[in-house]
């Protein structure tokens, strides 16, 4: 795990819920959109975090 994975654990739990898209805002400067993608995927493979897609938005809700 390194400081950016951290990093997106700790935006996640400051926030309770947060979109993906609104996470890649806050981590742009370090962070890819589809590095961001591999990472939030390993959280929920893990069971440490949900990804809700909202077909109607468009968006990715992250808890």
């Amino acid at each position: 795990m390194t400081r950016l994975h951290c990093q997106v654990l700790n935006t996640v739990y400051e926030k309770d819920e947060i979109t993906k898209e609104a996470i890649f805002e806050l981590l742009r400067n370090f962070v890819d959109e589809s590095y961001l993608s591999e990472i939030l995927n390993n959280f929920a493979l893990k069971n440490w975090m949900n990804q809700l897609n909202n077909s109607e938005s468009g968006t990715t809700l992250i808890q």
